[in-house]
């Protein structure tokens, strides 16, 4: 999707409650020409046999591409095919998980998902309105029974649970370069083209895409692309504070990717690292022997330009390995900013807009985003949950607490989240 010179930083948020959870929302254009992320979240789900509200709750983000027709789909049917299930009626919610992710995508393939919109998934070729839909969409959700959380999850978008001020991942991104994901890419006769399968997307798994998921001869398991989510679960502790669900523009905008490579890159073993070195022309041909302290100070002195070309010359097996460091690195930056947040006691609606205007505020917050929050109450009251953690962070940070600036800044000195936050302090 295009980016527009001017960005569109408003923010379209709500607020969800009952007596076990807060949940807020909130989303934001940015740079791009098109908002095609979508969330949704329902706090009553049917419980099976039973005529108790507030035991089954759904939470999920999705991000569009090549249009928002999917998104839009699956934001508003797939918690509702969840719970007509036959699996999901007799209780077992990972099956129901399964199978709803699976019917999407046959809604797609019985022509029940028209394009809204224009749809480019070639430029040369447009998709008119009212066609099938060639459009996809990455899917991330939660579901909570009782203190149960399974996470079901097909792309890029991801699922954390902070616990103790600790990220713990409940969904892992299905990077091209993932060892499993790469397997089945290979056998379906496909590659990964500067990050992408089949040079079309930057994900081994979503929903619609159809067009990806037609090698003929291979089952839906088999394809190049796939929607089938992998399943996580987990159980609520005393010490989980909240849950974040994010698209991937809040997780790329919040990874210091500078730190993470140059961190990577002093990893390697010696003979990787002079190889690569000698590759780019910082050491002599057949340069052999150097002392590992002497080749990380060089990666230390790289320039960013240093630091791309070195990354892209690195191999799969390596991609995924620095890809795996990022994601565990922005999963705790992320954490980290709204936990402090609301340590500050601004109501949840609020935390999730400074936290998409601080991503704004990197260089790499050009995408859409989309968070939901959601905060774990364990009897206490909303404010009780909020001096809960702010009690928390200031015992492990102090009461001066942190400062916040932007990994990659942009060119016109953006705010810190301190400054943001303030901000939104002083407009209450």
């Amino acid at each position: 999707m295009s980016q527009e010179d001017t960005p569109d930083t408003r923010k379209f948020s709500r607020r969800d409650a009952n007596v076990r959870v807060v949940a807020a929302s909130s989303t934001m254009r940015g740079y791009r020409e098109k908002q095609e992320d979508r969330f949704a979240v329902c706090l009553e789900l049917p419980v099976p046999g039973s005529s108790i509200n507030q035991e089954v709750m759904f939470f999920g983000v999705y991000d569009g591409h090549r249009g928002f027709t999917m998104a839009q789909h699956v934001a508003t049917t797939l918690h509702s095919v969840l719970a007509a299930s036959d699996a999901y009626k007799k209780a077992l919610y990972r099956d129901a998980l399964d199978v709803s992710f699976r019917a999407m995508d046959q809604d797609v393939l019985d022509g029940r998902v028209l394009s809204a919109e224009a749809e480019e998934e070639d430029k040369n070729y447009p998709n008119a309105p009212g066609e099938p839909t060639s459009s996809g969409c990455t899917a991330t959700v939660a579901l909570i029974i009782g203190k149960r959380i399974i996470v079901a999850n097909a792309g890029d978008s991801r699922a954390v649970i902070c616990r103790s001020g600790k990220a713990i991942q409940l969904s892992t991104d299905h990077s091209p370069f993932k060892p499993s994901e790469l397997e089945r890419i290979h056998a379906a006769g496909s590659k990964v083209i500067k990050g992408k399968v089949g040079f079309m997307l930057a994900m081994s798994r979503s929903l619609g895409d159809i067009g990806a998921k037609s090698t003929e001869g291979l089952t839906p398991e088999q394809q190049p692309i796939i929607g089938i989510p992998d399943l996580q679960e987990t159980t609520l502790t005393a010490d989980d504070e909240f849950m974040v669900l994010a698209s991937d523009g809040v997780w790329t905008a919040l990874l210091d990717r500078d730190q993470v490579s140059r961190s990577f890159l002093k990893s390697l073993a010696s003979e990787d690292l002079e190889k690569l070195m000698t590759g780019m022309g910082k050491l002599p041909e057949k340069t052999t022997g150097t002392a590992k302290e002497t080749l990380d100070k060089m990666v230390t002195g790289f320039t960013n330009a240093d630091i791309r070309r070195a990354i892209s010359s690195l191999g799969e097996v390596n991609q995924y390995k620095l890809y795996e460091a990022g994601e565990k690195s922005s999963s705790q930056n992320v954490c980290d900013v709204v936990r402090w947040c609301i340590a500050q006691k601004l109501p949840l609606d609020k935390v999730c807009e400074c936290v998409l205007d601080f991503c704004f505020a990197n260089f790499n917050g050009n995408d859409n985003m989309t968070i939901v929050v959601v905060a774990f109450l364990n009897g206490r009251t909303f404010n009780g949950w909020q001096t809960w953690v702010a009690t928390r962070e200031r015992r492990e940070y102090g009461r001066k607490g942190r400062v916040f600036e932007a990994f990659e800044p942009r060119p016109d000195k953006p705010a810190t989240l301190n400054e943001i936050v303030a901000q939104a302090l002083r407009a209450r």
